[in-house]
């Protein structure tokens, strides 16, 4: 009697942990079918965030193509109130509204004259080019960026993340391989497989993810 028990317990115990890995593995299924459904449709919707962005940004471009005043327009003829840190005859510089450092200001053309974006550049932009090239690091002395360094980020188009369609040039500096995970996160339209990417361009926003996890767990 007691070896007809050992077996029948022997038999249950066995059935019990198939059972319990049974429900585990379905579980995961539908976990994992559950994912799945969830980034195909956050997948569908930035697909449409990003059109409709690009869309938006065609707009503002052909607007400042067609002549209408951007914001920088505005802040150069002193429409718009800002304390420029530099103005000569040809281009201005004043501290990003949003600054992504502990400095960050912009260097922009007086007349645009047709430098909507970086790519519109022609043979006879290249001394305006140049010369803002040069006000940007003369600029970023004065500011105290030299010698430690600084970076220049110029946003070209919608994929560039460009947001006045008026060439500008950005200088940020103020701290030692910054990382400016705002800028990161302004350009990601909720694409998932795109996480791995702004995680490799930001290192510390890498991080800070990795120690929400790590509190959460």
């Amino acid at each position: 009697m007691s070896q007809r028990l050992v077996r029948l317990s022997q038999h249950l115990l066995v059935h019990r942990t198939s059972l319990h890995a049974t429900s585990i593995a379905v579980r995961l299924s539908r976990t994992t079918r559950r994912c799945l459904v969830t980034g195909n449709q956050a997948n569908t919707m930035a697909d449409e965030v990003a059109e409709s962005r690009k869309a938006a940004a065609k707009k503002m471009e052909e607007a400042a193509d067609a002549g209408e005043p951007t914001v920088f327009d505005k802040i150069v003829k002193k429409e718009i109130p800002s304390n420029f840190i530099y103005e000569d005859d040809d281009c201005v510089a004043f501290h990003d509204l949003s600054p992504q450092g502990p400095v960050h200001f912009l260097v922009i053309p007086k007349d645009r004259a047709g430098l909507s974006r970086l790519s519109k550049a022609e043979e006879s932009h290249k001394a305006l080019l140049g010369h803002l090239l040069y006000v940007a690091q003369q600029v970023a002395k004065q500011e105290g960026l030299v010698p430690g360094g600084f970076r220049v980020v110029i946003n070209d188009g919608p994929d560039g993340s460009q947001s006045v369609y008026h060439l500008h040039i950005h200088v940020i500096g103020g701290r030692q391989n910054m990382c400016t995970p705002a800028s990161h996160l302004h350009r990601w339209d909720g694409r998932l497989d795109d996480l791995q990417l702004i995680f490799s361009a930001c290192p510390d926003l890498h991080c800070r993810y990795l120690g929400c996890l790590r509190t959460l767990e």
